[in-house]
């Protein structure tokens, strides 16, 4: 799938960047108990934090490159009523706006893993003054090495990694180039944003492909408003775009259409059903929509142009629609549906 995300911070390697780290070695203080993570290695810890919060946090600077068993380095953690505070010791650079941004974002990821609010981030001189505190207002679950779900603080990491989850079975998250989408849920509903290049979100084309791909992503977030939002490279928002269906994938060319009042577990049903009336067979690309009103059930096919004249095209679709139909409801009719998704004709089924 084309990418438009054009954002593509990363902490690949930042004890290169921050050349200025300190080897101070935290010694002879009472700073709490230490975990070693390495022969030159710990995290010390104190309040309420646990071995089990020193592990967690230990691998996550791992995976940055944080601790890589090359250099000494001391991290302190702390948790209590007030939350969490992760704080490192530089020798000096807590006003350099890189090294400001570069910690804010081990920050983020390390809160999203620790799922404790509030979470900040404290740069200590060597002589373990507090020169810099940085609030985390907003997680980062790293995906794969390219790719990120940014979410704020409302949001959990359940929902995160569902929408994580969501965009590899679109295929919009492939490891194959740098990708940040951002989530927000509230009482408002979810939102889903992606940075364009320049003019993008005018596009017609774009705008199909993110409809579609939102379509895909709101399918297991339930019922509530769903959202699509279109922003520049500063993060500005530039357009919103209402996600009114869902898209369940059945298989990578399959798949359900449904909106309220038809649920996850129903669209989940009656792809099933499809399976094993052998309509589903992951042999060609195939849309089904379900739908409900006062008046019943409606399955609707997407067929080719003119397929809805033909009596074998009918024919062949109402016993699959006989066959699916225990899983769906009654009364129930059957669409036929051009590519644009526009009933061309209704049958209903006796």
């Amino acid at each position: 799938m084309s990418r438009w995300v054009s954002i593509t911070l990363t902490v690949a390697s930042i004890l290169v960047t921050i050349a200025g780290i300190a080897t101070y070695v935290i010694k002879n203080r009472q700073l709490g108990t230490k975990f070693e993570v390495s022969a030159n290695e710990a995290v010390n810890y104190s309040g309420d934090a646990t071995e089990a919060d020193c592990k967690l946090l230990a691998g996550l600077l791992k995976e940055q490159g944080f601790f890589d068993g090359t250099k000494t380095a001391d991290v302190l953690l702390s948790k209590g009523a007030e939350g969490i505070a992760v704080s490192f010791v530089l020798s000096d650079g807590w006003d350099d706006e890189q090294i400001v941004e570069e910690f804010t974002i081990v920050g983020e990821k390390c809160a999203a893993a620790f799922e404790i609010k509030p979470f900040k981030v404290s740069l200590l001189s060597t002589q373990l003054n507090n020169m810099k505190d940085l609030p985390i207002t907003q997680r980062r679950l790293q995906v794969s090495p390219q790719e990120q779900v940014v979410f704020t603080d409302s949001t959990s990491l359940a929902d995160a990694k569902l929408l994580a989850e969501a965009l590899k079975q679109a295929d919009y998250f492939d490891n194959s180039a740098p990708a940040i989408v951002r989530l927000s849920t509230g009482a408002e509903g979810t939102a889903v944003s992606f940075a364009l290049q320049e003019g993008k979100w005018d596009d017609a084309a774009v705008l199909r492909g993110l409809t579609t791909l939102g379509e895909k992503c709101a399918a297991p977030f339930g019922p509530q408003s769903f959202k699509v939002r279109l922003l520049d490279t500063n993060l500005n928002q530039k357009k919103e775009l209402p996600i009114t269906q869902r898209r369940l994938l059945a298989s990578p060319e399959e798949q359900i259409v449904f909106s309220s009042p038809i649920t996850l577990a129903q669209a989940q049903a009656l792809a099933e059903a499809l399976k094993q009336a052998g309509y589903f067979d992951a042999s060609a690309p195939a849309i089904v929509r379900l739908s409900k009103t006062d008046k019943g059930h409606s399955l609707g096919f997407v067929v080719g142009d003119g397929a809805w004249e033909k009596p074998n095209v009918i024919t062949e679709l109402e016993g699959v629609a006989r066959k699916v139909a225990d899983s769906v409801g009654k009364p129930l009719s059957i669409e036929f549906l051009d590519n644009e998704m526009v009933v061309k004709k209704t049958i209903p089924l006796e």
